[in-house]
């Protein structure tokens, strides 16, 4: 799958280079990069290295596969505007569409599916068993509304950020530096959230994580926007920024085991990317509508105090099965 999704990936950035109207933009950027990156995503990549390590150290592998997506972003958000105007916008989606496609080959070491218990007697949970006990479980869906804000957050500030700080009269390119710094400092975020997911209860240190979210953006919009608030914001924000996913996944896998993990992440990530469309394209809207990025960050600040407060009741013990087991 991540091999398969590596390859749509690149095929969606090379045929951007070729598109002359909006139409080309939604099959190319929209639908094929879209569906490639549900192949090479945390879902499979955590999957296969929560199954690669004990219980006891599943938070900081989540953690260090996040970081790699950070490192990615950290490095890739600065340089591209460099590589547009040194080459033209077209030369710079096939550079990056040759980078897509070492994906490929890197796919070479995700694990497959873990293998069937030896003991004849022993229980094999099938895909359908699978759903339906996350289905009734209230923490699935608590989670899915958790990472629903997540995705919100991250979507908007990644997409609106730049223009919000154009309408404060700041240079736009202090918005690309402040993506990067969002990239670098999620880097550490992600490895400590990481660990902390193997020490202390996940539901607790996400409450935290949404909290805090909240207060960083109020007391952001309390104050002037200059270059030093939104370089204090961007590290404050990217430390937090990924932080949910390996206290998320982790969960996951602590409640339902981890043979169908990245099937159940996978739905718990699709209600992250369903926030992410809100983020993006929600907050477009209401600036359309009311000229101001006002309404967007006070939504942000409302959904994560509300996220806050729905992880708090999620039961983390395992499912009856695992315990019996």
């Amino acid at each position: 799958m991540a091999a398969a999704g590596g390859a749509i990936y690149a095929l969606g950035l090379v045929l951007a280079a070729m598109i002359s109207g909006a139409a080309g933009l939604n099959l190319t950027l929209g639908f094929l990069v879209g569906l490639g990156m549900t192949g090479v995503t945390f879902v499979v990549a955590i999957g296969a290295a929560m199954r690669a390590v004990p219980p006891e150290r599943r938070g900081l592998a989540a953690g260090i596969v996040t970081d790699g997506g950070s490192v990615g972003q950290f490095l890739l958000v600065p340089v591209a505007p460099g590589l547009i105007t040194g080459f033209g916008w077209r030369e710079s989606f096939l550079i990056f569409a040759a980078l897509a496609g070492a994906m490929v080959l890197l796919a070479i070491g995700i694990a497959g599916r873990p293998a069937l218990p030896q003991t004849g007697s022993a229980h094999v949970q099938t895909y359908g068993e699978a759903l339906r006990e996350a289905a009734g479980h209230s923490g699935f869906w608590l989670l899915n509304a958790g990472f629903f804000v997540c995705g919100f957050h991250v979507a908007f500030v990644a997409t609106h950020l730049p223009a919000f700080l154009g309408d404060r009269g700041l240079d736009p390119a202090l918005g690309a530096r402040a993506l990067a710094l969002v990239g670098l400092f999620n880097i550490l975020g992600s490895y400590v959230f990481g660990m902390s997911a193997d020490r202390w209860r996940k539901k607790h240190v996400l409450a935290g994580i949404y909290l805090a979210r909240a207060v960083l953006i109020a007391l952001f919009l309390a104050f002037p926007v200059t270059p030093l608030s939104v370089t204090l914001f961007a590290c404050t924000m990217g430390f937090l920024w990924l932080g949910t996913v390996p206290l998320t996944s982790g969960l996951v896998g602590q409640i339902f085991g981890v043979r169908y993990m990245s099937t159940l992440f996978g739905i718990v990530f699709l209600s992250h990317q369903l926030g992410s469309l809100f983020g993006a394209w929600g907050a477009g809207y209401a600036y359309n509508a009311t000229r101001s990025y006002d309404l967007a960050w006070q939504i942000s600040i409302a959904i994560a105090v509300l996220a806050a407060l729905l992880h708090w009741p999620i039961r983390g013990a395992p499912v009856s099965r695992l315990q019996a087991a």
